[in-house]
């Protein structure tokens, strides 16, 4: 019973992964200038919810989605570095900014 909830609970919970996903190819969107409609946006969510289920558990894993993804938008792949590179940097240096800024306001206090 352990291993089929460990599994199911592996497999499904990937949310993050296609957030990231989606979130970093409608950046390089438009940092590349490339119009997205409403509609390209919700079949680009949708897509990203089909695909983000075979994303390995493994780091920059969904780098590779995100390559693939965008020819399918006319967008070249190589933006995924762009992407990868700049949005992964303010992803994970934005909450310890946020924690030194509280510190320090709250030890200004003390």
């Amino acid at each position: 019973m352990a291993s089929f909830v460990v599994a199911l609970g592996y497999s499904f919970n990937l949310d993050g992964s296609m957030m990231y996903c989606t979130v970093a190819v409608l950046f390089i969107a438009q940092a590349l200038g490339a119009e997205m409609t409403v509609a390209q946006q919700i079949i680009l969510l949708l897509m990203l919810m089909v695909m983000s289920r075979g994303i390995a558990g493994v780091p920059c894993a969904s780098l590779v989605v995100i390559a693939a993804t965008l020819p399918t938008f006319n967008m070249p792949a190589i933006g995924s570095g762009l992407g990868g590179g700049i949005l992964a940097a303010i992803v994970h240096a934005t909450p310890g900014a946020v924690i030194l800024l509280i510190l320090i306001r709250v030890l200004k206090r003390a």
